[in-house]
């Protein structure tokens, strides 16, 4: 599951399917890249559209996964090390829209959640490794880099099965409801629980 936002923060605070948080921030916010140096994020800027094969930071996208209001999701591959990560894992990243740093607060719930991700290991919740900024052709990007989970969103499963078996659905309420105890234990609460942000492995497992 995604969508986590902490419970002192303003509104909210996702996976690989997930959302990132908005965030309380001056006009300009100087942060730093996986290499340490000054990224300053410019809103007047609007990044170019993310292409398969492009290079981000230390990633490599290889296709799209899905979009929502707060970016897009990635599935990628780590060229060099970062966050831990070896060269050649396969991580999901999550492309925040450059629109969304214009809404107050953006930037820092965005950073609050990669921190309060991070903070989270559990079976039913996706991993968050990191934030990272990178200059992007005169801008500035920033992603979350996040487990990338093989499966199909609850809602994906239920269109392709039409009906979804009683005892899936009991086994999926279970498995999300300690994902939920986890992220609430972190101090947070899922402010966004749908079908399309749950994520059910081809084992069923559910994140």
């Amino acid at each position: 599951m995604s969508e986590r936002d902490p419970r002192g923060g303003a509104d909210r605070a996702r996976g690989a399917a997930g959302t990132p948080p908005e965030r309380d921030t001056a006009e300009h916010t100087p942060v730093s890249d996986p290499r340490g140096r000054a990224v300053r994020e410019d809103r007047s800027r609007t990044l170019p559209a993310m292409q398969t094969g492009r290079r981000l930071g230390g990633y490599a996208l290889l296709d799209a996964l899905g979009a929502g209001a707060m970016g897009a999701v990635w599935r990628a591959r780590v060229e060099r090390p970062d966050h831990g990560l070896p060269v050649g894992a396969v991580v999901a990243v999550k492309v925040l829209h450059p629109q969304v740093l214009e809404r107050p607060g953006a930037f820092e719930r965005f950073r609050r959640e990669a921190d309060l991700g991070r903070s989270i290991d559990h079976p039913n919740v996706v991993r968050t490794f990191g934030a990272s900024s990178e200059h992007v052709d005169g801008g500035a990007a920033h992603f979350l880099v996040m487990e990338y989970v093989h499966g199909q969103t609850l809602a994906a499963l239920g269109r392709e099965l039409g009906r979804l078996p009683e005892e899936l659905l009991v086994h999926v309420a279970r498995e999300v409801a300690s994902g939920l105890g986890a992220i609430h234990a972190a101090g947070a609460i899922h402010r966004d629980l749908k079908p399309e942000n749950v994520l059910v492995t081809d084992d069923h497992q559910v994140k």
